[in-house]
């Protein structure tokens, strides 16, 4: 039964929280001042907790905790993971606070969305422990000291003495890049830590069916340790985020005795075979009869993306939506017509925007991704392969189109097989996953459309409070059988309307570090004397302004230093707050100041200059010709060759094809050249 989100609040109002919070916090209270709006509120509440289902029983649970945690409006930004650790030490039932490890392309997306009132940078405390025993007993004190618990007794006792009956748990492995992630969802949502050896292949990596059934029997035995119930959704564990190493896809069982509910049946075509490999992330976490005792999550990767995505999860509102869509109006593309997702949403008490039809033609993408996409979720309709995705009409985008993010985002994309290769950063996957998005339901495999919940139905479960990516999921019908659309980032996730989300706020804690602020100041002030070494104090504000993303500012500081002769020290770094502003005769100028311009360099150059490829000055087109991109060069050249035709001739422009032609070795590139000669 649908819940509504007005329901689902008074919910989270009316029920008693599993774990009661200081008597200085408590969002949502029962204080005498709300006292009659909730009475107001009881019936309806009342009759949505009988009936709603176990998703939304499930995210009052996590809103309920969520909404009763204090936190401090601090961002600290350490250097390893043995700071990260130390920090992390600090956290407590009645403060916390984001904690990032240091990345130039995702601290500054993270610190531009929360907001902070401040920013600390630390020094380092040294590596951790070697030994793996010592690594996990310093993670598991993190979770104890968060809520308030011995932190040389485990993690669980200090869960239990504050009488909270854990929605999931935190799965990951000491030695595995990804286990901030566990460390922070564990002690942010109250999580058992588990740990889970051995090897599961990589995420590129394709499990048999006796590794998916160990990998499957290693999570079980680790969660019987807690002695929870979790054999059944609707009990006391219903989610699991695994944070480490596996392979993406599995192997199905092929047995013929299997039942429905074990495997889907799908007839053989073109596009798919029996023996196509499943999600592993929809296949674990199943019972012998095929039906789901928990939900998985998977986070995987650096140790520093580990981290944002699970600080993102915690910390940061979901506010904004975008719909995209390119598909066609008749059947069954209408049915995923996002229109009426959206005024779901809206009317719920979220911003919204729908970008379909002729808007999602190539032309306006690649208009759209001047800037970067600045959405907290972005929902789209696509179809495609790996390294392209389906526009409007006939028209595909590349790799080379993904766009950047001007914030976090949660993302929910219909297309056949985006995160075949989620560690690929040659596939759309694993560039969105780059470049910033922290929870993604995709597909590993073709699926087919079906598969894929329609917008409006998706609506209706991310309003009423069901977790997003359970939300995404088949959970009942021939299509909760284990299939093959995955899961990436925290399944407890929450998109609640920000007007409902009144987080308690906690003072500031006491700095253990520099105000990356007033670090600013001083080197500007330096720079400002005109000393030699004006060009380095130059150099470290910019970067500090980066991490902050004070664009605005970045690109006044960029002119004062390009003005001083101090362009080359500051350009790389200046280069993100330009194109965000799209100021891009100030990026042009800051990327000829860069001696070897990387990937993002020059992806950024042409999102902000394919839109205007037809107004720009020879010396521009020149530039851009030599900046095409691999591992495609043809993408670029068919942009750009319409404007050399008109300034220098088609003859030149046939040479320039002839002359990558000769260059390449990739047969399937020269056929791209050859069909630009005949076009």
């Amino acid at each position: 039964m649908p819940v509504t989100l007005a329901a689902a609040v008074a919910l989270i109002a009316l029920q008693s929280p599993v774990a009661s919070p200081p008597a200085s916090s408590g969002s949502l209270s029962t204080s005498p001042s709300s006292a009659p709006s909730l009475r107001a509120a009881s019936a309806a509440a009342a009759q949505a907790a009988d009936n709603a289902p176990w998703p939304v029983r499930l995210g009052v649970r996590v809103a309920q905790l969520e909404v009763s945690l204090p936190v401090a409006r601090q961002v600290t930004i350490v250097p390893d993971l043995g700071t990260w650790l130390d920090e992390m030490s600090r956290w407590t039932r009645e403060s916390r606070w984001p904690v990032l490890i240091e990345d130039d392309r995702l601290t500054p997306l993270f610190i531009a969305a929360f907001k902070p009132e401040r920013v600390i940078r630390r020094t380092s405390v040294g590596p951790l422990p070697q030994a793996k025993a010592e690594r996990e007993k310093l993670m598991d004190a993190v979770v104890a000291r968060a809520w308030n618990g011995d932190p040389t007794a485990p993690s669980l006792a200090a869960l239990q003495k504050a009488n909270l009956v854990p929605p999931g748990v935190a799965i990951t492995r000491s030695d595995d890049e990804a286990w901030p992630a566990a460390v922070a969802l564990a002690a942010g949502r109250g999580l058992p830590l588990l740990f889970v050896d051995g090897e599961f292949g990589s995420p590129n990596d394709t499990l048999t069916t006796a590794q998916c059934n160990e990998l499957e029997d290693a999570i079980r035995s680790a969660i019987a340790t807690t002695s929870l119930p979790y054999q059944s959704l609707g009990d006391a564990i219903d989610a699991v985020v695994l944070c480490r190493n596996v392979g993406a896809k599995c192997r199905p069982d092929l047995s013929p005795d299997q039942t429905p509910a074990q495997r889907i049946q799908w007839p053989a075509s073109g596009k798919v075979a029996p023996s196509d490999p499943n999600s592993t992330l929809d296949t674990i976490c199943r019972n012998k009869d095929g039906s789901r005792y928990a939900v998985a999550g998977w986070i995987f990767g650096p140790s520093p993306r580990a981290a944002y995505m699970a600080m993102c999860s915690l910390f940061l509102e979901r506010e904004s939506w975008w719909f995209l869509s390119g598909y066609a109006s008749g059947e069954p593309w209408s049915i995923y017509a996002p229109d009426d997702a959206a005024a779901i949403l809206k009317a719920g008490g979220f911003t919204t925007r729908v970008t379909v039809g002729q808007q999602m033609s190539l032309a306006n993408w690649r208009r759209s991704l001047m800037g970067g996409f600045d959405a907290d979720v972005l929902v789209m309709n696509s179809s495609g392969d790996s390294s392209w995705f389906s526009l409007a009409g006939n028209d595909r985008g590349d790799v080379l189109d993904v766009p950047f993010l001007a914030r976090p985002a949660a993302l929910h994309l219909i297309h056949s097989w985006s995160l075949s290769r989620p560690a690929d950063r040659y596939t759309v996957g694993g560039r969105l996953l780059e470049r910033g998005v922290y929870a993604y339901y995709g597909s590993v495999q073709e699926p087919f459309l079906a598969a894929f919940l329609p917008p409006r139905q998706l609506a209706t479960r991310w309003g009423g409070l069901g977790p997003f990516l359970i939300s995404c999921r088949m959970l009942e019908g021939a299509l909760d059988a284990p299939w093959r659309l995955t899961a990436i980032g925290d399944p407890l996730m929450l998109t609640i309307v920000p007007a409902k989300r009144t987080v308690p706020k906690a003072a500031l804690p006491e700095p253990r570090g520099d105000d990356v602020k007033t670090l600013i100041g001083g080197r500007l002030a330096k720079a400002n004397e005109g000393t030699p070494q004006a060009s380095e104090h130059f150099a470290a504000a910019m970067h500090d302004l980066r991490v902050l993303g004070e664009d605005a500012i970045a690109e006044d500081v960029w002119k004062i230093a390009r003005s001083k002769k101090a362009a080359a020290a500051v350009a790389a770094d200046a280069l993100p707050a330009l194109f965000r502003r799209r100021s891009f005769d100030e990026f042009v100028a800051a990327y000829r100041a860069i001696e070897k311009p990387d990937d993002d360099a020059r992806d950024m150059l042409w999102h902000l200059a394919a839109p205007r490829v037809g107004t720009l000055a020879t010396p521009l087109l020149d530039m851009l010709l030599k900046n095409l991109r691999s591992p495609d060069v043809s993408i670029d050249l068919a942009v750009l060759l319409p404007a050399i035709d008109k300034a220098k001739g088609r003859g030149e422009s046939d040479r320039i094809v002839a002359a990558e032609i000769e260059r390449t070795k990739n047969e399937g590139v020269k056929t791209k050249l050859g069909q630009l000669l005949r076009r």
